[in-house]
């Protein structure tokens, strides 16, 4: 039970760096998995960042709902990939490509990919606007920079 968050993080990573070389050179099962983990590891800390950001304290009810949301859409993308088997084996041994699944030109995922970037955009730079309008001068940051400089004086 405790291996669990460390295990979705790891199979989000794992997910996304899949779904971002799914057109280029297939990599090796183990090096997915290693730098999917960073991967993955480096997305859960910004959606922690995002929760301090936006609830000024941690929310870990909504970080473990996002983490599922992300995990869910990154393995229905991982279904429609590929129609068939993506390698197959050959007559000698060596991998021979197989049927690959080719989009229609006005493919609805283009579409669906421009409108979840588009919001995310609205909703960090929305995000952000707000904080700098709470805190002109700072949050707690900029606090601790002037209380160290308080104590160190020059």
């Amino acid at each position: 039970m405790t291996l669990l968050p460390f295990i979705i993080t790891a199979a989000i990573g794992y997910l996304l760096l899949d779904l971002l070389t799914r057109k280029t050179k297939p990599l090796n099962f183990a090096l997915k998995l290693f730098l999917g983990t960073g991967l993955g590891l480096g997305l859960s800390s910004h959606l922690t960042f995002y929760s301090y950001l936006f609830f000024n304290h941690l929310e870990p009810k909504i970080i473990i709902i996002t983490h599922f949301i992300i995990l869910a859409t990154l393995i229905i993308l991982r279904a429609g990939g590929a129609k068939g088997v993506p390698f197959s084996h050959g007559a000698n041994g060596e991998y021979e490509k197989g049927p690959q699944r080719q989009d229609p030109p006005h493919s609805y995922k283009k579409y669906v990919t421009h409108v979840v970037v588009s919001l995310l955009t609205i909703l960090i730079t929305t995000a952000v606007l707000i904080q700098s309008q709470l805190y002109p001068k700072g949050g707690w940051d900029a606090w601790q920079v002037w209380n160290f400089k308080a104590k160190f004086p020059e």
